[in-house]
């Protein structure tokens, strides 16, 4: 029997338009990350960890981006679906608009304010000062990131991921090689640490945007557009986009605030922690990648369906995601854990901080299963189908009334050591996988939001 390949159907159609190029986008994003972490592990523990506190502030505002980005990109995807270009402009005009607002504070609050900043995390006063200098530069990023991160997400929504994971590579690519140069001073270039890899950031997301930017108008896309298109919008339309986005926007970042809880908690225990921490969640990311596109594809699939008026589709497309999602997640799992030893030699740590690493990144292989899975389910099928306000009072619940709970119980009441508070704050994946996976079986997810909209 000859296996085949059905391009036409949307379920493939998708996987191969969108899944494929975003895995692989987040694959080159995560693989080059990691790269970045162990070259900053090789400066030193104290700089690991002051960079990767740091970040926090890009975390959650990254996440507020694509909050509004990914709330504006279920609208986009069933324009798409219903071929109504002209909203299609509009509400990337709303999300582009959106996206700068988010990013100023943080920008204000990196450049102006980074020991206030790191000092809700920890008091010491050298992963303070490590960080703050690299906060200083790479804020300047934050607007950058925020303009070509528009620009990315509606590509996806429109079946058009391949230009952004082009750019993606060139960008992460110049941001490593940069990263080589600046940090260790190789090439003639002066040996700068932390603040090397926060230039190399800098000039690798003003890259990103000019790329984009070019490269879109150089393909015609439909996503390049006269200012007078792309802010054509009015109030009226703006709270319509709203109605779907707003619960997004709120679900990330309470989600970000929640998972920068968790490093709060770890930091209570030690600067080692969070570099070990550090270390499992660089490592787990790069596993992730697979189901990052997947869920990326289910959000397009179900989200065109829904908008080309054939919603009696996304039930069945959403039972092939989860089953897709759960063979691949299967292996990662495996691999993950086996690997995990030899992973940790790449990062020039001492011994007890490459131990609890280890310890740390094969909870997150127990634990895999529920994480992607709640991936797929939230951003994919609960967000394709247009129902994120359900998404967001699950994510939510499940992080604040849970993990966060558990994750101070651990490390400030019990003072367990870091890997048991990673597993206990973890335990609300597992709960949020069943309430998701109980909601997708009610068919009460799915909801046309264009279907108003002129």
């Amino acid at each position: 029997m000859k296996f085949t390949i059905d391009k036409k159907d949307p379920f493939i159609r998708a996987l191969i338009a969108v899944g494929l190029p975003v895995a692989l986008q987040n694959f080159i994003s995560t693989a080059l990350n990691l790269v970045d972490t162990v070259m900053i592990g090789r400066v030193g523990k104290v700089e690991l960890a002051a960079v990767g506190l740091a970040n926090q502030l890009f975390f959650l505002m990254v996440l507020l981006v694509f909050g509004i980005n990914s709330g504006a990109a279920v609208y986009v995807a069933q324009f798409w679906g219903k071929k109504d270009l002209s909203n299609i402009k509009r509400t990337v005009g709303v999300a582009l608009a959106g996206g700068l607002l988010i990013s100023v504070p943080f920008f204000f609050m990196g450049v102006f304010m980074p020991e206030t900043v790191l000092g809700w995390f920890l008091k010491e006063p050298e992963v303070i000062a490590s960080g703050a200098s690299y906060l200083r530069i790479v804020a300047w990023s934050y607007l950058f990131t925020a303009a070509s991160f528009t620009f990315a997400v509606s590509s996806r929504a429109v079946e058009q991921a391949k230009l952004p994971t082009v750019v993606s590579a060139i960008s992460l690519g110049t941001n490593t090689l940069l990263n080589y140069l600046l940090i260790f001073g190789k090439m003639g270039m002066p040996a700068l640490g932390v603040e090397g890899a926060a230039i190399a950031t800098l000039i690798a997301r003003i890259l990103e945007l000019f790329l984009m930017i070019t490269l879109l108008k150089k393909n015609d896309s439909i996503l390049i557009m006269k200012i007078k298109e792309a802010f054509s919008f009015n109030m009226a339309f703006v709270k319509q986009i709203m109605q779907t986005a707003w619960p997004v926007i709120v679900n990330e970042g309470f989600w970000a605030l929640g998972t920068i809880m968790y490093t709060a908690a770890l930091a209570r225990i030690s600067s080692d922690a969070v570099a070990a921490f550090q270390i499992a969640v660089s490592v787990f990311r790069f596993f992730e990648v697979l189901f990052i596109g997947i869920g990326s594809a289910c959000q397009v699939t179900i989200g065109n369906r829904i908008g080309a008026g054939e919603s009696h589709l996304a039930m069945e497309y959403g039972r092939r995601y989860i089953r897709l999602n759960g063979a691949l997640c299967a292996g990662v799992a495996l691999i993950l854990w086996v690997s995990a030893p030899a992973i940790s030699t790449l990062f020039k740590v001492p011994a007890h901080v490459t131990a609890e690493a280890i310890l740390m990144m094969r909870i997150f292989a127990i634990y895999a299963f529920s994480k992607t899975f709640n991936l797929l389910m939230i951003v994919g099928v609960l967000r394709g189908g247009g129902d994120t306000f359900f998404a967001m009072i699950l994510e939510i619940a499940c992080v604040w009334l849970i993990g966060v709970p558990l994750a101070f119980l651990g490390a400030l009441v019990l003072k367990w050591p870091a890997y048991v508070v990673c597993a206990l704050f973890m335990f609300e994946e597992a709960v949020k996988s069943l309430i998701g996976y109980s909601r997708y079986k009610s068919k009460r997810w799915i909801r046309n939001v264009v279907e108003a909209i002129e």
